[in-house]
């Protein structure tokens, strides 16, 4: 879907406050993307499972999605895997997860 129809899906998602899974795997995402996706986790707070593996995400969209991670406080599981996001996004997202 890329990051234009990542967009799209993150302004229906900043109306699921209830929302337990996502999974945008093998989707394409970039940095814009995952800007959208983190600003709309913030409404998610009973999210448990996130999946952005298989993307493109990088450094930047890592610690995006790192700053939305510090208000999912029931999330169980979180799959970055093949994001580039090395170690400074690494690091970012460890130190969010701390709160989770």
């Amino acid at each position: 879907i890329g990051d234009e129809g990542t967009i799209a899906v993150s302004e229906v998602l900043r109306k699921c406050g209830n929302l337990q899974n996502l999974n945008l795997s093998y989707n394409e995402i970039g940095v814009d993307g995952a800007v959208a996706v983190s600003e709309a986790l913030s409404k998610c707070v009973n999210l448990q499972l996130l999946n952005l593996s298989y993307n493109e995400i990088g450094v930047d969209g890592a610690v995006a999605v790192s700053e939305a991670l510090s208000k999912c406080v029931n999330l169980q599981l979180l799959n970055l895997d093949e994001n580039n996001i090395a170690d400074d996004g690494a690091i970012a997202v460890s130190e969010a997860l701390n709160h989770c």
